[in-house]
């Protein structure tokens, strides 16, 4: 997944993007495994209480090892397993995989994840795979990473579904596509997922596969089936990259919002058609034809969703420029440094960027509020990834 762009190691103020273990357990909540945290156990405690909307109405195995101070400094791997695999044979219904990941504790001990993931496949029969991660980074990374690795060790590797999405051979039948990157951490409100739909639905596309809000298994199993894919956050981009390795899928990235959904609906149907392609088309903010308020719009978040969101307030609500900065990981290919956006660490160059601006309007969570300057205008635009459910009446439905 090429270089890591590391968190800031220390903040004063701000919060970090990183739901449970790097969003592991949130990305693959409703995919009917079971997720293991090797960690003392505080990474559960802020999960279920902070970073998902579903845990009160959703049941999902999501377990924590409560790794102890003599565990962890002689290397107790054996007491983890058989915590483990007591676990799992207890679970009805079975677990269909489990997934193993981190906090920083085993990771700085050495601890052989990959090696444990061969052992637990062999003494449960079922898969087990282990997603890399450290504490050290956000969730746009974990679950950008957790993706990938269950489409790797759990999706049919079928070369004819290479062949037989070819061209559709009637060319008026529905496209089927998968959704990537749908997940609560950037659309809390679930109204998006059945809007999303239902605004597909209309376009004429079918969806296959949802990556992984109102979703099961068996859904996302059938995935190969899809002629193409709509990376809809940074975190679906890795699977994006996987399925078009493994089944030769082209994916089209962005939020289908006012006149953008237009041209996203058209590649779309030129990547099923047989064009070649991957695409984000809202990268480049449109050229402004019409009259405009003369303003300048600053977005602070996750990058697909900013430069979509700024891409519709140029071209539909008369903005003269979108800005977008970017707090997180794995986005630089998603941003436009000719459009002047930018990819930020840490709190102190949001404070540096703005501090010689006026009356400057900033699209941004509420929690940034106390590092931007005091006359700037803020449209709130909570992110359950960075403020958690603090503002959990007020998150945007974007469909």
């Amino acid at each position: 997944m090429g270089e890591l762009r590391r968190m800031k190691e220390a903040y004063r103020i701000l919060p970090v993007y990183a739901g449970d273990v790097s969003g592991v357990a949130s990305a693959l909540y409703e995919l009917g495994g079971m997720v293991v945290m090797h960690d003392p156990s505080g990474c559960n405690s802020t999960y279920n209480t902070h970073d998902e909307v579903r845990w009160y109405r959703k049941e999902s195995y999501i377990f924590i090892s409560g790794l102890n101070t003599r565990d962890a400094v002689l290397g107790n791997d054996k007491k983890f397993m058989d915590d483990i695999v007591a676990a799992a044979t207890g679970l009805s219904p079975a677990p269909k995989f489990i997934a193993l990941c981190n906090s920083p504790i085993p990771f700085l001990n050495g601890t052989d994840f990959k090696g444990i993931a061969r052992l637990l496949e062999k003494r449960l029969q079922i898969p087990v795979f282990y997603v890399k991660t450290n504490g050290m980074h956000d969730y746009v990374d974990g679950a950008g990473r957790a993706f990938s690795c269950f489409a790797q060790k759990l999706l049919p590797a079928d070369k004819r579904l290479q062949e037989e999405r070819v061209v559709p051979a009637d060319p008026s039948a529905p496209v089927k596509i998968n959704l990537l990157g749908l997940t609560p951490l950037d659309f809390a409100d679930y109204q998006n997922v059945e809007n999303l739909k239902e605004h597909l639905k209309k376009a004429g596309f079918d969806v296959v596969a949802n990556w992984s809000y109102g979703t099961c298994f068996e859904d996302v199993m059938q995935s190969g089936k899809a002629d193409v894919n709509l990376v809809l956050s940074a975190t679906g981009l890795p699977l994006a990259k996987t399925l078009q390795n493994m089944y030769g899928q082209p994916y089209v990235a962005g939020l289908p919002l006012g006149s953008l959904s237009e041209e996203i609906y058209r590649q779309l149907r030129l990547a099923a058609a047989g064009e070649d392609f991957c695409t984000f088309p809202a990268k480049e903010t449109p050229s402004v034809t019409g009259q405009t308020n003369g303003k300048t719009l600053y977005l602070i978040g996750e990058a697909l969703q900013c430069k979509s969101l700024g891409y519709h307030y140029v071209a539909d609500r008369g903005f003269r420029r979108a800005v977008v900065l970017c707090p997180l990981e794995q986005s630089e290919e998603l941003i436009s440094s000719t459009n002047g956006d930018i990819l930020t660490v840490g709190e102190e160059q949001i404070e540096e960027y703005f501090k010689d601006m006026k009356n400057t309007e900033i699209l941004c969570d509420p929690m940034y509020e106390p590092v931007l300057p005091a006359d700037a205008k803020i449209w709130k635009y909570p992110s359950l990834s960075f403020s958690g459910r603090i503002f959990g009446g007020h998150f945007p439905v974007f469909f």
